[in-house]
């Protein structure tokens, strides 16, 4: 698919794959995968693109894990004037790669060393803890999963690793989305609209409720008459004005 991006100053593009749920062998070797080809500085990926090559301004990726079918994605950025099709096409080398040869010895071992070092980074906040253990709670019905996760991926192989990056990474049978500025959409003749256009509304709309305005202030009295309030009630025999400061006459 193609995504015209207005605030996009390059291009750019995004790959997924389908992948297995969470807490499955298959996951656990594929977010292995995931550490060697794109996490860090040391990474393959970025070794041969970013300071290799130069050919790209950053790339990343992770696994958007699930309950039932999860996914693995990689995003790149690639510099301007690079060809996007030739580094999409150096980073399926890699994988393919890594499906037939698998991590070698040494790729092992600095995994298991930042296993390790990330589960005793994450220990130290009560905060990561209370997360981790909610979250093994209520996906996996397994709390204890806080204690022994480490212990699952430190025995993931590198064999088993490599079976399931040509399982499930070595395929035809992916996602690729190029995301393109607009500006460089304005140079194509024709299109697609990313949705089919809503229907216009009614030519006569609704206004507005009028403002809410306070009635205007009483009119000032002018000078040398009565003020309205020092006027009595008027008398209802005589019919003259009662003053206020008239004393209350007698009833019979």
């Amino acid at each position: 698919e193609t995504f015209y991006d207005k605030l996009a100053p390059s291009p750019a593009f995004v790959l997924g794959w389908k992948i297995p749920p969470r807490r499955t062998p298959s996951y656990y070797a594929l977010a292995l995968a995931g550490d060697l080809l794109f996490e860090g500085d040391s990474s393959r990926l970025y070794q041969k693109l970013v300071k290799g090559q130069e050919s790209v301004v950053s790339i990343q990726g992770g696994v958007d894990e699930r309950r039932g079918p999860s996914a693995w994605y990689i995003f790149a950025l690639p510099k301007p004037g690079e060809e996007v099709v030739e580094i999409r096409d150096q980073i399926f080398a890699e994988i393919k790669q890594l499906a037939t040869t698998g991590p070698s010895e040494e790729e092992m071992e600095k995994l298991r060393n930042s296993l390790s070092n990330d589960a005793v980074r994450g220990r130290q906040s009560s905060m990561y803890r209370a997360q981790r253990i909610a979250e093994y709670a209520l996906y996996d019905n397994d709390p204890q999963l806080f204690d022994s996760e480490l212990s699952i991926y430190l025995s993931i192989t590198a064999e088993e690793i490599k079976n399931a990056v040509s399982e499930f990474l070595d395929v035809d049978n992916r996602v690729v989305l190029d995301i393109i500025p607009s500006e460089f959409s304005e140079e194509l003749e024709e299109v697609e609209p990313a949705a089919s256009p809503l229907p216009a509304g009614e030519p006569q709309q609704p206004t507005s409720p009028a403002p809410q305005v306070p009635p205007p202030p009483p009119v000032k009295p002018t000078v040398g008459a009565a003020p309205a309030a020092v006027l009595g009630e008027p008398d209802p025999v005589t019919g003259e004005l009662e003053q206020p400061t008239d004393s209350p006459k007698p009833t019979k």
